[in-house]
């Protein structure tokens, strides 16, 4: 059970920053500091309880690092002209629609493991 709520706190936390960089862009400032996303710990609880998992937090990674990729441009650059916050924009509105999807197929996996290794059969 901690493994699908760790998932909907990453989900949370990700997609919230997502969210409060793109109307920071729109006020012109830059992303404030970073909350605590707990995908180490989802990672060794999934090393460690559901192996069979690895595949979906490596999903999970992938959106994690574009937004990371992301939001460093946001720091790096000395101002953005409004071309360069649009398109830093729809990356994070992809990126909040794949952290989503990839955060719902892990539980999805996750409710059939733990349904497998109890042994129910619908």
């Amino acid at each position: 059970m901690e493994i699908a709520e760790l998932a909907e706190v990453v989900q949370q936390k990700i997609s919230e920053l997502c969210a409060n960089t793109i109307a920071g862009l729109e006020r012109g400032e830059r992303p404030k500091a970073l909350d605590f996303v707990p995908l180490a710990r989802l990672k060794i609880l999934v090393g460690f309880y559901a192996p069979e998992l690895r595949s979906h937090i490596e999903q999970i990674e992938n959106v994690w690092k574009e937004v990371g990729n992301s939001i460093a441009v946001v720091l790096m650059a000395p101002t953005l002209d409004r071309p360069q916050q649009q398109q830093l924009n729809l990356k994070f509105l992809q990126a909040l629609r794949d952290i989503k999807e990839a955060c719902n197929h892990f539980t999805e996996a996750a409710a059939e493991s733990a349904q497998r290794r109890l042994g129910y059969k619908p």
